[in-house]
């Protein structure tokens, strides 16, 4: 699920966030094994709108009506997040101080919410958004135990930081916070009559933590998650996401949820010179040490994955496990080997066009038959430009250092000296007391 551009034009428009449901949607159909019929897609260019009424419809119908007790459902979300009301508030929230988590009282009385496509109501202090009691009220409603809820949307700040792009709403509408609509509190209470479960029991249970399964967060409550830029011909996407689905489709080993989020967590606080970093829960608490969206992949790792076969010049393939940094550097002459079910090589593909994520390649080695759609690739020999520098950011920790260290490492060939919020091989700068919280593991 993915809103870009919202109904209202008072909405700051996003650019990654159609991006985010291709890279999910590519990531569980041909590493994960789910059937594309399964996956049901709602985002601001389909012909299902991401309206707050279709979206609890497709909840309801698509994952509470037919997930069986034993199935694996996975809610992504990517847009924006903003704070409302709450009429009947948890007592504290979750924040970052200084890289490690803690809980403020909720003096603000406020709950976290994902903002659909219609957000804006007739009545000039009411809002559609989703609240996070709704989320969890239809989690519990599902028959099983196997969820992930993903969202990649922030409650802090708005607006821009550099190239990046803030995914929030500033929770007040002009003097005053935002009230839930009453639509949204009517449905909430329907559900709890529908589950046997009184305001106090509600209440009781939400204090202890997510209904059930995993949920993740792009960032914690005081933080702002981010639309980023990737590829030298740039292209935008969830910074939380992009790195979730790179990893997973990398990933050579079985690992826990766990052990999965503390590189993930790491890759997330460079890339947003630790501005974002990603949370999650789990209920029961084993569940941290399950698979990530509690199924092991059900093919090899891979890179890249055959969209189309034209000719034996015309191979398309999509990359959407190619880090970013190497999407920087992949260009023409790039070798990708064909993989077979076991992950051996059984044919080469040579890259001779690339735009964005979609790459265009001939075959090189083996038969063209055994080239089909879905086959999974992996990088075999990186052709590298023949100016390739090393891009070095300069951190503002150097503090009066800083003009003395730009103007050095200029005078090196091989050396690019690049701003501190774009993609780089290497980061200069000095372990300030910050930096060393942060590094704690």
């Amino acid at each position: 699920m993915g809103v870009n551009k919202y109904e209202s034009n008072k909405i700051r428009s996003l650019a990654g966030c159609l991006t985010d449901v291709e890279l999910q949607r590519e990531l569980l159909v041909h590493r994960y094994g789910f059937n594309p019929a399964d996956i049901l897609i709602v985002s601001d260019t389909s012909t299902l709108k991401p309206t707050q009424q279709n979206i609890l419809e497709a909840f309801e119908t698509h994952l509470i009506n037919q997930a069986k007790s034993e199935d694996v459902v996975v809610f992504h979300f990517s847009g924006h997040g903003s704070l409302i009301r709450d009429p009947n508030p948890l007592p504290e929230l979750i924040v970052n101080q200084n890289g490690k988590k803690a809980t403020v009282p909720n003096l603000n009385r406020l709950n976290g919410t994902t903002v659909p496509f219609d957000r804006f109501t007739h009545h000039p202090d009411q809002v559609q958004d989703i609240m996070g009691r709704t989320l969890f009220l239809l989690t519990h409603a599902l028959k099983t135990e196997h969820v992930t809820l993903v969202l990649d949307s922030c409650h802090s700040g708005g607006g821009t930081r550099g190239n990046l792009q803030i995914r929030a709403i500033p929770f007040r509408l002009g003097e005053s916070s935002a009230d839930p609509s009453p639509v949204e509190l009517e449905y909430q209470k329907r559900w709890m009559k529908a589950l046997n479960l009184s305001e106090e029991q509600f209440n009781r249970m939400r204090q202890k933590g997510i209904a059930k399964g995993v949920a993740i967060d792009s960032a914690n409550y005081d933080q702002q998650a981010f639309d980023a830029p990737f590829g030298n011909e740039p292209f935008y996407a969830g910074a939380f996401t992009y790195l979730l689905t790179r990893y997973l489709w990398q990933q050579s080993v079985d690992e826990s949820l766990s052990a999965v989020f503390v590189n993930l967590a790491r890759s997330t606080r460079d890339l947003t010179e630790a501005r974002q970093e990603p949370i999650y829960a789990a209920n029961p608490d084993r569940n941290r040490q399950k698979p990530v969206y509690f199924v092991q992949p059900s093919t090899p790792f891979a890179e890249a994955v055959v969209r189309s076969v034209e000719t034996d010049q015309q191979i398309q393939y999509w990359l959407g496990g190619i880090s970013s940094l190497s999407l920087n550097v992949n260009q023409a002459g790039t070798i990708f080997s064909v993989l077979n079910n076991a992950g051996k090589e059984i044919a080469q593909i040579e890259q001779t066009d690339r735009r964005e994520l979609l790459a265009i390649g001939r075959l090189k080695q083996g038969n063209l038959s055994d080239i089909v759609p879905r086959i999974l690739l992996r990088e075999r020999i990186r052709r590298l430009p023949t100016d390739l520098k090393l891009r070095v950011g300069l951190d503002p920790s150097l503090g009066q250092d800083l003009a003395s260290g730009r103007a050095a490492l200029q005078q090196l060939d091989r050396i690019e000296v690049v701003e501190s919020n774009q993609s780089m091989h290497y980061r200069l700068g000095r372990m300030t007391s910050t930096y060393h919280i942060q590094a704690q593991p």
